[in-house]
């Protein structure tokens, strides 16, 4: 009798890519996309609050020079009081909201290679939104606070009807405040997520750890 069996044991490595977790690829694309769109939306919100005065002073100059539409406001020729333009706290948003996007689009990437640096890089884009967020909410306070003192000394002034008939300071305060709640959603829920649920390499199936920044 045989003392080797015909059919020995044939030793299967394990399937790593099944046992990886699927979290970091599907949180990972959507950092991509929301990081993509905060780029997109953060660059248009730059560009409307420093560009905004010279497209206006631009559109009066082209208004008298051409015939004036019937119904439409007309925008006033003087320049705008420096009450009524961005603040500083305006400009540093301007700066803050396309830099978090960038850094958010930065981290997504690293998540779907399964980078352990993806995790400190989705924290300071969580850090970097939070302050945007609160500064931005800030600036838009303070701008209506000048814009209404202004308004109290100046209630005939051309810049204060012409913009009373487009905005309404309640309603934009409202816009403001819902918008900072919605926009402050998911920096929470990566500060939950990345610094008290996910805190090792293993955790999202990294090969290789690295050293966290």
């Amino acid at each position: 009798m045989s003392q080797f069996d015909p059919n020995p044991p044939t030793f299967v490595e394990p399937d790593t890519e099944q046992a990886r977790p699927g979290w970091p690829t599907a949180l990972g694309i959507f950092s991509i996309v929301w990081g993509s769109l905060a780029v997109l939306c953060g660059a248009c919100a730059s560009v409307s609050t420093f560009a905004q005065g010279p497209m206006l002073e631009w559109a009066a100059k082209m208004q008298a020079q051409g015939p004036q539409t019937p119904g439409a406001p007309a925008i006033p020729s003087g320049p705008i009081p420096a009450e009524m333009q961005p603040n500083a706290a305006q400009i540093v948003t301007g700066l803050i909201h396309p830099l978090g996007g960038v850094v958010l689009l930065v981290a997504g990437i690293l998540l779907c290679m399964r980078r352990p640096v993806a995790r400190a890089t989705h924290l300071l884009y969580a850090v970097v939104s939070l302050l945007g967020t609160v500064v931005g909410v800030v600036g838009v306070m303070m701008w209506v606070g000048s814009f209404r003192r202004f308004e109290a000394a100046n209630p005939d002034h051309e810049w204060v009807h012409y913009f009373n008939t487009f905005s309404n300071l309640s309603v934009m305060v409202m816009q403001t405040i819902a918008f900072s709640v919605v926009s402050v959603l998911f920096p929470v829920f990566v500060i939950i997520w990345f610094g008290l649920v996910k805190k090792r390499p293993e955790d999202m199936g990294a090969a290789a750890p690295d050293s966290y920044v």
